[in-house]
């Protein structure tokens, strides 16, 4: 019921707004329109001289979406490398489980060498 009579308001409203005339916009209104319009214009164009001063590592990290992207990406990477260079020794089974092969830890850095902890020959 009230469906039907809020039809009937809405389509009376419409009625009464198609019998006025459109209103016709005064020289006044157009004029302060296009004077915002050169304001905003000559605003924007000062924000992208400032914009193209940036340096390339800036619109890099714009590019990348600042802290709040690269925050959790170096702490994924940085996880990453850890578990690569001394993973876990659950890890060696499960990547030996899975791809049914031997796998073979080879020394990165040399730590050895470079504590001198090597061996004499």
């Amino acid at each position: 019921m009230t469906h039907e009579r809020d039809e009937a308001l809405f389509r009376d409203a419409i009625r009464a707004a198609r019998a006025q005339p459109p209103a016709e916009a005064g020289e006044d209104l157009l004029a302060r329109v296009m004077a915002d319009a050169d304001r905003e214009t000559v605003l924007r164009v000062r924000d992208m001289r400032g914009a193209s001063r940036r340096s390339a590592l800036a619109a890099f990290w714009a590019a990348l979406g600042g802290w709040v992207a690269v925050g959790p990406m170096t702490a994924a990477g940085m996880a990453g490398l850890w578990i690569g260079l001394a993973p876990p020794v659950g890890l060696s089974g499960l990547s030996q489980g899975v791809l049914g092969a031997q796998t073979v830890e080879v020394p990165l850095l040399g730590t050895e060498m470079l504590a001198g902890l090597e061996e004499a020959p």
